[in-house]
């Protein structure tokens, strides 16, 4: 087989459930479904956000902090149209002569952004980071739930990254979610 059949073999094989999980349960379970449809693949189709998700996603972002136990200010929520779109131009430009490409065609709605000390998210046990990347996922899953897709970006210019959020050089951005 040629490299892109084998590729498309695979790709297919991963489309698949590796068990049947809704048979574990007898009540209506769409977690499956949620965390299927929550697969990273980086084309998304133009819409808008449905009443009150904005909104929504704000709330969620500081419930999920507080569930997770992270640090205030760790989890950011950045759904402003004009925010948006100077963060998205910013960010397009990657790090290090890289460019994030597809961010410039995707139809990015809003960013979730982690912004913690710069010492704990270069030491060897960082404390804080597990914590808000535990809050995003959980605010990545609300999301995919409500239809919306997303995509874990760890490429960033910290320089652009810090900028568009208005944080200082001691905070770090590891990753955002556009």
């Amino acid at each position: 087989r040629s490299v892109i059949e084998r590729e498309k073999v695979m790709l297919e094989q991963t489309k698949e459930p590796t068990r049947d999980y809704t048979a574990l349960s007898r009540d209506p379970w769409r977690l499956w479904d949620i965390l299927y449809g929550r697969r990273s693949h980086r084309k998304f189709l133009p819409g808008s956000p449905g009443e009150g998700l904005l909104e929504g996603l704000r709330e969620l972002v500081g419930l999920a902090a507080e569930v997770r136990g992270a640090v205030p200010g760790t989890l950011l929520c950045v759904v402003d149209a004009q925010e948006v779109e100077e963060m998205r131009r910013r960010l397009h430009r990657g790090m290090q002569g890289k460019i994030n490409l597809w961010l410039g065609r995707a139809p990015v709605l809003g960013f979730l952004a982690l912004s913690l000390p710069r010492e704990d998210v270069k030491s060897d046990r960082p404390r804080e980071l597990p914590l808000a990347c535990m809050a995003a996922e959980d605010a990545v899953l609300w999301l995919t739930e409500k239809g919306m897709g997303t995509c874990w970006l760890g490429g960033v210019s910290q320089r652009e990254a810090r900028f568009s959020l208005g944080i200082g050089g001691e905070r770090y951005v590891p990753a955002v979610i556009p």
